[in-house]
């Protein structure tokens, strides 16, 4: 006859209530997980090339001047910002003015980017007001969409 096996432990597993915490820890990604850190890195270039696309539309023609130099500051800003952190956050990895560097990569810069992406998004909407007289011709789809 076999002796009683104690299963508190396995049991344990199936009762014991899991949790996830309400409020994840702020930390920056040169203290986090190998992971973290190339995650973070991804998204950065990410943002970059997101940026760099505006760049695209430099030259092009806007309404009016300080349309073109909104849009040209804030491309600059959603393009450098994401470049700028990484220093940043080099700096906070080591030590250097933690608290100063810390408050100004996680409370600042998402402020000023985010106020550019409104900016952006502000003047392609409004851009629409001046498209040219082609835009409102009416295209003849069933010559250009080959039927059999």
């Amino acid at each position: 006859m076999g002796g009683l096996v104690d299963h508190k432990d396995d049991l344990k597993l199936y009762y014991e209530p899991l949790r996830v915490p309400t409020f994840l820890p702020i930390t920056n990604a040169f203290n986090c997980k190998r992971d973290a850190k190339i995650i973070s890195l991804v998204g950065l270039v990410v943002m970059v090339i997101f940026g760099g696309l505006h760049f695209f539309a430099w030259f092009s023609h806007f309404p009016t001047h300080l349309e073109q130099a909104s849009w040209r500051v804030s491309t600059l800003i959603i393009t450098g910002l994401p470049l700028f952190v990484v220093p940043c956050m080099l700096l906070v990895s080591i030590g250097v003015a933690e608290t100063a560097v810390g408050l100004f990569l996680f409370f600042i810069l998402p402020v000023i980017y985010f106020v550019a992406r409104i900016v952006l998004l502000t003047i392609m909407v409004i851009d629409l007001r001046s498209l040219p007289s082609d835009a409102y011709k009416a295209v003849s789809w069933i010559y250009l969409i080959p039927h059999l």
